[in-house]
């Protein structure tokens, strides 16, 4: 063979070799990317090829264990589908699919795994898994559609998926570091206890319909301890329709509106560090702040930042905000239509660069003072008339009216023209934002406009305990915070100070104002040896030990039960606290809240039960 032939010989050689092992990777390939149709019934599941690989059946529940697509149809009242840990290039077809399950979650994309959820024509998918058994159970998923840490999903499709949630927990739920994706014009009907489309890693939105009703509608929120997940949220487009007793819309890192939909009714509209509107329609009726920019991610400073869009916000009466952010306001765009007694609140700098702004009404071409029927706290102003004091043209002016509100009695002295003092009694001024305060001795960060007369009878009653300094009294009261402040209630009822004896029955806390408490008979913990000091306290919870309190100062807390209102809710009360709950609302001192609930399984804020307190003590203090 000559040197030609050898050449000829070793090419055909090379593109043999080449052949086989292309032809090799195709049919590894084909075999590994396995395709496959299940259908559920009410006790088995049915592969169309029972003798392909890439998938596991143990009664109803199906796992996904290799890469390719799986169209899955049917009904099941208990079953479940899952993507083994790990497990990538996933496609999941799910058409006329009816699936619940109450020991699991409906589907589990697992840890790492890469999965698309294709819907077509309509899907419903029911989480009823035991809330009560989340500690105890290790396969407590909490939602129909849980997505594990380092997993991604995208969620794709033409369909309407059904999300039921209310039962268990979470509608979709993505845990550390998880990554959503929604893309095509999928209608998603949720409703869940908690949170109805979440991830604690980030989450994009690119279109859809979404009529969603939970606690927090649409969020990224990691856990406190979660270092790693980014808590960020992009929205691109989409129809929105949220009812949310919480947020609306929340990132804790950044959440980036460029276009959508959004019809918003919830305690917040929409929140996160960085907020940034691009674009889009928004209607958004709220009961707290509308659009809120608060301390929540470190990787980003604290604004609202507004480029564009069409917003219109209608806020509930009361200590509410249109805009609050506690770092800067940045208005570049837009068309906003604010209906609000409070329309722009900032600690830092505010700047309306462009856009077109109503407030309540009128045209107004500044972040300042617009108001309906009350004031606003914008850019370091403050209202025209506070207890013993007034602003004009940003000037503190010595007042008259009602002075003895203030903590110490004192009318502030005349400053000079221009001036403002760094501290006054009763109140002071950071960055833009009114907050109530007490003396020198002690200052709570924020309270309410509607709680700040009694909180000053508190102070003067000294209910307010040093554990509270500094404090945002809006913030749910805990149960240690609530016995410091029970204790000071005791005392100004009994004129005797509370004191300790004995062992402590705790493991979880040595607190002195708790083991008061506790020798009083007016706390007796959560069990045998625990208190639960950072738990937050229930509306009951706080009737029982406030009505003890009393009981242990001489109060008669005796009633005529038959001429008491019966509160539509009151089998959600415990035989422990219901009498309590009555007698403190036959004298006014707690409330329902509202259609004839009392809420007994609710929180309360800290201004709440330092009113409470004060209360009972204008009542029933001795002479």
């Amino acid at each position: 063979m000559n040197t030609a032939e050898k050449y000829v010989f070793i090419k055909k050689c090379i593109l043999i070799s080449l052949l086989a092992v292309c032809m090799t990777a195709f049919f590894s390939f084909s075999a590994f990317a396995q395709q496959n149709t299940f259908t559920f019934s009410e006790n088995k599941i049915e592969a169309s090829d029972g003798s392909a690989g890439g998938y596991k059946i143990e009664g109803t529940s199906l796992t996904i264990n290799e890469a390719g697509t799986y169209v899955i149809t049917g009904s099941c009242p208990q079953g479940s589908i899952k993507v083994k840990k790990e497990t990538t290039d996933v496609t999941l077809v799910l058409k006329d699919l009816t699936l619940s399950c109450s020991d699991s979650a409906p589907i589990v994309c697992n840890k790492s795994t890469g999965t698309v959820i294709q819907v077509e024509d309509t899907v419903t998918l029911a989480d009823k898994e035991n809330i009560n058994e989340e500690e105890t159970n290790a396969d407590f998923e909490g939602a129909c559609i849980k997505v594990k840490s380092g997993a991604s999903l995208v969620i794709s499709g033409d369909g309407t998926l059904n999300i039921d949630g209310s039962v268990c927990k979470n509608g979709i739920k993505g845990a550390a570091t998880s990554k959503i994706t929604v893309d095509g014009s999928v209608v998603f009907n949720i409703k869940a206890a908690n949170s109805g489309l979440a991830a604690d890693g980030s989450m994009i939105l690119n279109g859809g319909t979404f009529n969603v009703e939970a606690e927090d509608a649409i969020k990224c929120d990691p856990d406190d301890d979660d270092t790693e997940s980014l808590g960020d949220l992009t929205v691109n487009g989409g129809n929105y329709k949220i009812k949310a007793s919480g947020d609306g819309i929340r990132a804790n890192g950044k959440l980036e509106i460029n276009d959508g939909v959004f019809d918003i009714t919830a305690e917040e509209g929409l929140e996160a560090t960085y907020l940034l509107i691009n674009g889009g329609t928004f209607t958004i009726n709220a009961s707290d702040d509308g659009i809120n920019a608060s301390d929540k991610s470190s990787r980003y400073a604290i604004k609202i930042e507004i480029n564009g869009g069409n917003i219109t916000l209608k806020m509930a009466q009361g200590d509410t905000d249109a805009f609050d952010s506690n770092g800067d306001l940045i208005i570049n765009g837009g068309t906003l239509n604010i209906t609000a007694q409070f329309p722009f609140d900032f600690d830092g700098k505010g700047e309306f660069n462009g856009g077109d702004i109503t407030v309540n009404g009128q045209k107004v071409t500044s972040l300042t003072g617009q108001m309906m029927g009350g004031f606003g706290r914008m850019n370091g102003q403050m209202p025209p008339e506070m207890s013993g004091m007034n602003v004009r043209d940003g000037r503190m002016m010595p007042g008259s009216q009602n002075a003895e509100q203030f903590s110490d009695g004192q009318t502030p002295p005349e400053m000079p023209e221009g001036e403002m003092p760094p501290e006054m009694p009763g109140m002071n001024v950071r960055g833009g934002r009114e907050m109530f305060g007490m003396d020198g001795k002690g200052k709570w960060s924020k309270a309410s406009d509607w709680a700040k007369e009694e909180l000053n009878k508190a102070y003067g009653k000294k209910l307010i305990p040093e554990i509270l300094d500094n404090n945002d009294l809006t913030e749910c009261v805990t149960r240690k915070e609530f016995a410091h402040i029970i204790v000071r209630m005791y005392e100004a009822l009994s004129g005797k100070q509370a004191q300790t004896s004995g062992e402590n029955p705790f493991a979880d806390t040595d607190d002195g104002e708790v083991l008061k408490a506790y020798c009083l008979g007016i706390t007796k913990g959560t069990s045998e040896n625990t208190f639960s000091p950072n738990d937050l306290i229930t509306r009951e919870e706080i009737a029982a030990m406030t009505t003890r309190a009393m009981d242990a100062a001489g109060v008669n807390t005796e009633f005529d039960a038959s001429s008491v209102n019966v509160f539509d809710d009151d089998c959600d009360m415990h035989d422990w606290g219901r009498k309590a709950v009555y007698f403190m609302s036959c004298h006014n001192i707690i409330k329902g809240m509202g259609d004839n609930k009392f809420d007994a399984n609710g929180n309360a804020t800290r201004e709440q039960a330092l009113l409470i307190c004060e209360r009972s003590v204008e009542q029933f203090a001795k002479a």
